[in-house]
Order: C-alpha cells, then sequence, then structure tokens
C-alpha cells in the first residue's frame, strides 16, 4: 500500500511539474463571441487530454476543471455539448478501455489492472465493467485473450 502511495505521489509531482510548464507557455487570449465554439473545444480538449494522460490517478471531476482553469459545472456543460455524454462517462470509458487492453495483453490480476486503472477497489471495476458490457472482466479475458 505505502509503495502505491508513493507511486501515485510521484506521478503527481510529474503532472504538477507538466501542468507548471504549460500554464508558463500557455496564453489565454481574451475571448470574444465570435471565438466561443473555438475556445470551448478548447477547453474540451484539455479535458480529454487530461483524462487520457491521468485516468488512473484522477480523484475528482473538478481535478480536471482545475486543470482547464474552469468551474466543474462550466466544464461539464461544455463537455455535454460538445461529445453528448458527461465528463464522468468519459473518465468511466477511458479507464475501462484500458481496463479491456490490460486484461488481453497482460496476465496482470484483475485486482492489479483495477489498481492501474483507477479502481483502488477491485468491485468498482467488476460493477463498471459489468454495467458497461454485459459480462465480467475474467469472462471477457477468456473470450478475448490473444
Amino acid at each position: 500500500y505505502e509503495m502505491l502511495r508513493s507511486l501515485v505521489g510521484s506521478e503527481m509531482c510529474i503532472r504538477d511539474r507538466f501542468l507548471d510548464q504549460l500554464m508558463q507557455n500557455a496564453a489565454h487570449p481574451i475571448i470574444e463571441s465570435s471565438n466561443k465554439g473555438m475556445f470551448r473545444q478548447h477547453y474540451v480538449n484539455l479535458a480529454c487530454q487530461y483524462v487520457s494522460t491521468y485516468y488512473a490517478t484522477i480523484q475528482s471531476l473538478d481535478e480536471i476543471a482545475v486543470y482547464c482553469n474552469i468551474s466543474q459545472s462550466h466544464l461539464t456543460r461544455l463537455f455535454r455539448e460538445s461529445l453528448h455524454m458527461s465528463l464522468q462517462e468519459y473518465l468511466i470509458t477511458a479507464r475501462l478501455n484500458r481496463a479491456k487492453e490490460l486484461l488481453v495483453t497482460t496476465n496482470q490480476s484483475i485486482s492489479e489492472i483495477s489498481w492501474a486503472v483507477g479502481y483502488p477497489n477491485e468491485l468498482n471495476l467488476l460493477r463498471a465493467f459489468k454495467s458497461r458490457y454485459g459480462i465480467s472482466p475474467k469472462e471477457f479475458r477468456q473470450k478475448n485473450r490473444l
């Protein structure tokens, strides 16, 4: 447990350095009404990028909003308007897609995979997986093993 906690801490440190560098290089121009669509897409792209990189360590949707420098409610609305799915659904999809990949390509236990994709409790992965795909991770692995 301590090793995993320190790993998460190391990943957070790397993430924080990345964010600091990104913020130093970012220029946020004033939003004019004609550019609203462009900025909407900008925030959605930032959120997608963040989720793709940090899906396993994201603790809350607010963390993503802080990264994008807008409120969680605003980001959630922009996300739903642009992608027709909630930010929470997108995060779950990213985690489950990675879990499917690991189930097929590795010999890791389901418990190890659940930790690797951001579900510290194996039962949460089992529930999300079964809800989304109608089968358990174990059944998925057996049917799709390379």
